[in-house]
């Protein structure tokens, strides 16, 4: 029977005269697919990230990327989804895109020690030493003790002419 059944009425109408109010009713079949939809996206994007690992360890990198898009599309805070599409970014050589989401993840959580690390090396590779150094340095601070960081550090050091505190890291 039309017009029967479980919906949503929104008020459609800027005016709030009962003569001038139109309403929209959503049926309730919308509103049930609706929240099955917003439920859903949270199995789907551990699909679709699980599919751009797959690709990325395929080297089939594009689709990796691709399929990272889609789970950051489903659930734009998943950090490590963000971290992992920068690493295939890298791979593909586009360092500022790289750089551009890790600085999304260092922005929402400055802590994020890896973060800063996966930076250095993006900022080394794409010519920006300085920001590497940056980076690097933040990364060490906050407790990353691996050869990698300091190694990194010290080679940008070394790339910018700044021999002294190569040779320290």
């Amino acid at each position: 029977m039309p017009g029967s059944g479980v919906g949503l009425c929104i008020n459609a109408s800027k005016s709030d005269k009962p003569k001038q109010m139109k309403k929209l009713i959503i049926p309730g079949a919308v509103v049930f697919l609706l929240i099955v939809l917003f439920i859903a996206r949270f199995p789907l994007a551990r699909y679709y990230f699980n599919s751009a690992i797959e690709h990325k360890s395929e080297k089939r990198y594009h689709e990796a990327s691709k399929s990272f898009s889609r789970v950051l599309f489903l659930r734009p805070g998943m950090d490590n989804a963000r971290l992992e599409k920068a690493h295939v970014l890298a791979l593909l050589e586009d360092y500022t895109g790289a750089i551009e989401l890790i600085s999304e993840v260092t922005g929402r959580n400055e802590d994020n020690a890896e973060a800063w690390y996966y930076s250095g090396i993006y900022r080394s590779a794409g010519g920006d030493n300085g920001g590497a150094i940056e980076d690097f340095s933040k990364a060490i601070s906050l407790g990353i003790e691996t050869a990698g960081a300091y190694a990194g550090r010290g080679i940008a050091y070394y790339e910018t002419g700044s021999i002294d505190p190569a040779y320290k890291d």
